[in-house]
């Protein structure tokens, strides 16, 4: 069995997730680390695994690297309209993944650990 990860964790503060991923191996599945869980992953690479595990869905709502150095999208995501319109379209565009990754016959987890993101 193949199983990604969708996780922006950071081990250095937390070993959770490579401890996980090793009691996961050591019975004998194969698990890889994603940290985008959208469309664009399920049309690239979603026929490489068998189960989804969606790990600290603050991910999926949260700008990227290069969107959070700029100061346009800083402006921007000041701006109330933009923001309800951006998480709008953020939420549709994880549904549809979800769906169509259930559609698909895969296997999708969800860890629930924490009710806020620290």
């Amino acid at each position: 069995m193949k199983v990604t990860i969708f996780t922006d964790f950071d081990t250095t503060l937390n070993p959770y997730i490579l401890l996980f991923k090793g009691a996961l191996e050591n019975q004998g599945i194969n698990v890889q680390f994603e940290r985008n869980f959208d469309l664009k992953w399920l049309y690239s690479k979603g026929r490489s695994c068998d189960c989804v595990h969606l790990h600290w869905l603050s991910i999926f709502h949260s700008p990227s690297e290069k969107n959070r150095r700029s100061q346009f999208h800083k402006k921007l995501k000041k701006n109330r309209y933009v923001k309800a319109f951006h998480d709008i379209f953020s939420l549709i565009g994880f549904t549809l993944a979800f769906l169509l990754t259930k559609l698909t016959g895969k296997i999708v987890v969800f860890t629930v650990h924490d009710l806020y993101d620290f």
